[in-house]
């Protein structure tokens, strides 16, 4: 009895080493079953007291942190605390109100995520949880929880974790029903900060083994061996003296390793943190401590990074030495194989300088050229340079003639001149090179004569082998009165009749029949007789390879089901009427569907509405959710959680989709329903949502809502008027200086003028008097004149 003693306490202290990390404040767990009094002589058995619960193994650590925590109500028929009593005979009650709620309220900021809320049976019940800051009235996004709808009528027992399953972070809980008139009634309110759901979790990486009691995130840093948030990643072998950094993992990895993982150097890659690549040889015999262990051909050197020299034979030398170790390749030569043979020579060695000739080279030192017209690599006998092979178009013994440009492969023939594939159309002989007679395009020798085998398309050989014209519509014939072959749209013996206008394409045979059959709901050899009705194409009268729609059959005359648009069979539909659906079509689709292919899938939506199942909206600004509550604010003036409601007047162009409240007014109006004019001093009648104008004010007012009037002073008022008059007497002064000016120069010019005139009429008249000397003497004085 003694050792059974012992033993249970061992189990119990254990359990308080290993449950230490889940505790707060740095203490040992402490006991939270129903019998921490008693059950040091026993096992935990249950976690029902009051604001605990979790496993028993580790002594019911999981805290409740609304229990008995303040409560407030919107409004009371029964005390609100009992919500959070954690007892379920008890329950809170508002009294009948438009969306109802209760509000627990912590003693702290605290981080919530887990929840159990309990609630009494109903149906068509709509709830709402935020978790909310009191300095904050503002409910949003960023505070939502979760939201339920009830479809039982059943007590409902809400398991809750965030959305997202996300933390969130406050110092309330507001549950919220949803409905025009109703009261709120909660059973209880349990709100759990665990690490692990049931507390279950261990940090024993962790320093001392203490971790965040949400989170696992380690306070004092990781053991040796361990790194990362919790601590729980190992830290790899490979690491240099085994020790990793909390955050980045290893830093300091053996060679050939790297990351925080001290992974294996990727293929291709080797050395101090992979740093080094592998070049020039295979990726397989990279290693990823010393790089390449076998080099490709035409590289040697520790890491295959030098080429071997370039007169190695198949480019191969040794990896550790360089030397080249299948000898000199043509055109080197020397020990290293660094000597180049003279550029004619394609191989020499030390004792003969030329032992062959490159290609276009000849003599006893290859020191001439091959001809031009040699073919292939241009390569002719050593000796006597004739060429080996001729260039494309030339024959003979020295290349020097040309082939037949009437050989079917052009430009090609034997050495002896003989066309290789035979010759082209019209031509005949060894070397093509005899003409055939007019319009034929194969011809013989026929006791030295030359004779027609076939003519040219649209001709025929009459009786003297001779080609003839084929009638006009003809492509080919066999006499002059029938052709074998019509013009597209042609038929008849001599190609004259056209083909019938319910052939496809109007293409059809010589004989009239269509080529591709017949259009128009015809059919017959000449598409002259009408199909059956209803029947859209058919090869015989009894034969409907494809009906009108609605119709079906061989005949066409069976009438698919109301709804059914096309149909095999009587009970086999292809494809339904828009607004229908099922295997006879005889289900209807939702009101919002255009197509369907079934009650809650919708293929395409009626105007108007859009989603998977048409439930959004078209004035959702950016989709709903299943419910068709629109996520993202509503397009136009609209608002609500379907933006179904307008907006509260005209003037507002968008408002709040949860309040309504104007967001923006048409141009001249303003507050939060758009309700008041803008300032008239406003420019433009131009303000924002609170009145403030936008575009600046009108002359003579100032301010942020353009009411301060601009009062001018006395002294700039009194002297303007004299600054007007003093411009305008100094203008006209000066006009009238220019006028004066202008008119004294223009006189003068005139007097002067009619001075020289006259002394010209004067010189004139002496001239003629042969009175020189006088009209000297009495030329003017024009000083005297003038003054």
């Amino acid at each position: 009895m003694y050792r059974r003693w012992i033993y249970k306490c061992l189990i119990f202290y254990l359990t308080l080493e290993t449950s230490y990390s889940q505790c707060y404040d740095n203490k040992l767990c402490e006991c939270h079953c129903d019998c921490c009094s008693t059950c040091f002589g026993s096992y935990c058995t249950s976690c029902s007291r009051e604001g605990w619960s979790g496993l028993t193994d580790n002594l019911c650590q999981r805290k409740n942190i609304a229990y008995n925590q303040r409560t407030t109500q919107i409004s009371t028929d029964r005390d609100s605390s009992n919500a959070v009593d954690d007892d379920s005979s008890t329950y809170s009650r508002t009294q009948y109100e438009e969306n109802p709620w209760i509000i627990v309220n912590f003693d702290k900021i605290e981080r919530v995520k887990h929840m159990f809320i309990t609630l009494p049976a109903g149906i068509g019940h709509d709830f709402i949880v935020y978790v909310t800051n009191s300095s904050n009235e503002n409910l949003n996004q960023k505070s939502f929880c979760t939201e339920t709808w009830s479809n039982k009528n059943q007590r409902l027992k809400w398991n809750i974790t965030c959305k997202n399953n996300q933390v969130i972070t406050g110092d309330q809980v507001l549950l919220e029903r949803k409905t025009n008139g109703g009261s709120l009634t909660v059973i209880d309110i349990k709100v759990f900060r665990t690490y692990g759901y049931w507390c279950d979790k261990t940090c024993v990486k962790c320093l001392d083994n203490q971790c965040d009691g949400f989170t696992g995130v380690c306070i004092k840093g990781c053991k040796s061996g361990w790194y990362g948030d919790r601590c729980d990643v190992e830290c790899p072998s490979d690491c240099v003296n085994g020790s990793c950094d909390r955050y980045k993992g290893c830093t300091d990895c053996r060679d050939g390793y790297n990351g925080a993982d001290c992974n294996k150097c990727t293929i291709g890659t080797y050395g101090e943190n992979c740093s080094l690549k592998c070049v020039n040889c295979d990726t397989y015999s990279c290693n990823n401590v010393n790089g390449c262990q076998q080099c490709w051909s035409g590289f040697y050197g520790p890491s295959c990074n030098k080429p071997c020299p370039e007169g190695c034979r198949n480019n191969e030398c040794d990896k550790k030495s360089g030397l080249c170790s299948a000898g000199c390749k043509d055109g080197y030569k020397g020990p290293d194989c660094q000597q180049p043979c003279d550029s004619r020579c394609a191989t020499c060695d030390t004792n003969d300088p030329c032992i062959s000739c490159v290609d276009g080279s000849y003599g006893q030192q290859c020191e001439l050229v091959c001809p031009e017209t040699c073919g292939g690599k241009k390569s002719c006998d050593r000796v006597n340079g004739k060429c080996h092979e001729c260039v494309a178009g030339k024959y003979g013994g020295n290349c020097t003639e040309s082939c037949s440009k009437n050989c079917v492969s052009a430009d090609i023939c034997k050495r002896n001149g003989e066309c290789l594939s035979g010759c082209i159309n019209g031509w005949i002989g060894a070397k093509c090179d005899k003409n055939c007679l007019e319009n034929c395009s194969q011809c013989t020798l026929s006791m030295s004569e030359i004779v027609c085998e076939k003519c040219d398309e649209g001709h025929y050989l009459d009786s003297d082998r001779k080609c003839q014209s084929c009638p006009s519509n003809c492509l080919s014939c066999d006499s002059e009165s029938r052709c074998t072959r019509c013009k597209q749209t042609f038929t008849g013996n001599l190609c004259d009749s056209k083909c019938n206008v319910n052939c496809i394409d109007d293409l059809c045979e010589i004989d009239g029949r269509c080529l591709f059959g017949c259009n128009n709901r015809k059919y017959g050899i000449g598409c002259t007789t009408d199909c059956r009705k209803n029947c859209v194409y058919c090869y015989n009268g009894n034969n409907c390879t494809r009906c009108l729609p609605g119709y079906y059959g061989r005949y066409c005359t069976g009438n698919c089901y109301e709804n059914c648009y096309n149909c095999t069979s009587g009970p086999s539909c292809e494809a339904c009427k828009p607004g229908f659906y099922g295997f006879y079509c005889q289900y209807g689709c939702s009101s919002k569907c255009l197509t369907c292919d079934s009650a809650d899938s919708c293929t395409s939506c009626r105007k108007g509405w859009s989603g998977s199942s048409c439930q959004c909206n078209s004035k959702c600004a950016d989709g709903c959710g299943n419910n068709g509550k629109c996520w993202n604010g509503c397009n136009g003036s609209f608002y609500g959680d379907y933006c179904d409601i307008p907006c509260p007047s005209d003037s507002c162009e968008k408002c709040d989709q949860m309040f309504g409240s104007c967001t923006e007014c048409t141009k001249g109006r303003y507050g939060i329903h758009c309700d008041m004019n803008c300032s008239g001093t406003c420019l433009e009648s131009a303000c924002d949502i609170a009145g403030g104008c936008l575009r600046g004010c009108v002359k003579g007012f100032s301010g942020t809502n353009c009411a301060d009037q601009i009062i001018p002073s006395k002294s700039s008022s009194s002297t303007t008027p004299y600054v007007y008059v003093v411009a305008v007497l100094g203008g006209l002064l000066l006009v009238l200086t220019i006028i004066l000016v202008t008119f004294f120069v223009k006189r003068k010019r005139e007097r002067e003028r009619t001075i020289r005139m006259t002394y010209q009429t004067v010189r004139v008249a002496c001239q003629e008097a042969d009175h020189d000397y006088e009209c000297v003497s009495r030329e003017p004085d024009y000083q005297t004149i003038d003054s």
